[in-house]
């Protein structure tokens, strides 16, 4: 595609990178709403992927994607609730506080310096909070 083309189809940079956030987050709604999804599945593969992809989210301010993430919002309030009916999560926790670590957790690993074994002991952390009789209960 030449540089005339995606001026044409984006006047701005700011409409460029939300087309591509709006692109990512409908991708990762897609994939994360399979149904052999899973909560803990979608975490290790966000965190694999920001840490490789170092994405464009510290240019994402003012940007429209608010659908997007809500949508997304909506697909992983949908793999809480089908973690909690099988056990493998505290009824507790709401779709709120999973989204705020998932954020949390790919934005560290974002920064960089996240190799695999980081990867996976922030991740079993993580997980341990969220599993049943395990960790810290909120609000306790």
């Amino acid at each position: 595609m030449a540089i005339g083309t995606i001026f044409r189809h984006f006047p701005t940079k700011a409409d460029l990178l939300a087309a591509i956030m709006k692109d990512t987050l409908a991708g990762l709604a897609e994939r994360t709403a399979a149904p052999d999804a899973t909560l803990f599945g979608v975490f290790t593969d966000l965190v694999a992927e920001a840490a490789a992809k170092r994405s464009v989210i510290d240019l994402l301010p003012g940007l429209e994607v608010a659908e997007p993430i809500a949508r997304f919002h909506a697909v992983v309030a949908g793999l809480l609730a089908r973690a909690q009916q099988a056990g493998e999560v505290r009824p507790e926790i709401g779709a709120d506080e999973v989204m705020a670590l998932l954020v949390a957790v790919c934005q560290g690993a974002l920064r960089g310096g996240w190799s695999p074994p980081l990867q996976r002991d922030t991740l079993a952390i993580v997980f341990a909070g969220l599993r049943p009789g395990e960790g810290v209960v909120p609000g306790s």
